[in-house]
């Protein structure tokens, strides 16, 4: 299967990524680590998210959120991972597969500074 389309079914590809390298968490905030625009067609479109964070040595801080449009307009933000975790590999809490608004913008952050400890974050964005 192609890297660029996650099946014929899904109609899914790949919107944004962080590539191989990822994103090493940084002592700033807020740091946008990838977003995409979703098509102002009309449409309804849908967004999934695939994430990782390994943390090497033990945070202060370090949150990271993603923020969309829901059809009526309003914008919430999930966190994704939370601040303050330890050392070990994690994985988000939820399944973020989400219906949004046509002319979103899905957006991860880096919502509060990384002022001790490191980490890195691997994530996709995909959507229709």
């Amino acid at each position: 299967m192609p890297d660029a389309q996650l099946g014929p079914v899904s109609g899914l590809q790949k919107l944004a990524s962080t590539g191989l390298n990822g994103y090493n968490l940084q002592n700033a905030s807020p740091v946008s680590v990838i977003s995409c625009n979703i098509p102002n067609d009309g449409n309804l479109h849908r967004f999934m998210i695939f994430a990782a964070l390994h943390v090497t040595s033990a945070e202060t801080g370090g949150q990271i959120t993603v923020t969309y449009t829901l059809p009526d307009g309003t914008v919430p933000s999930h966190t994704l991972f939370a601040a303050g975790l330890g050392v070990g590999d994690n994985v988000p809490a939820l399944p973020y597969m989400i219906t949004v608004k046509p002319g979103t913008v899905i957006s991860i952050q880096q919502v509060t500074a990384l002022t001790v400890g490191a980490a890195i974050m691997w994530a996709e964005i995909w959507g229709s």
